[in-house]
């Protein structure tokens, strides 16, 4: 899945969970800086996809 490659690719770990479905699973210590940072990179990659089509 494109989502997934350049979530990678940009530092955030996701898993593919279904055919449309995308799974990421933080830490329960994860602070909010780096959740803010994680979101960043799925909406970036999101919109990256979502342009090249």
């Amino acid at each position: 899945m494109r989502t997934v490659d350049e979530c990678f690719e940009n530092g955030l770990i996701a898993i593919i969970a279904g055919k449309n479905t995308i799974r990421i699973i933080p830490p329960l210590n994860v602070s909010e800086e780096e959740l803010e940072e994680s979101l960043d990179i799925f909406e970036m990659a999101v919109a990256k996809v979502s342009n090249s089509k």
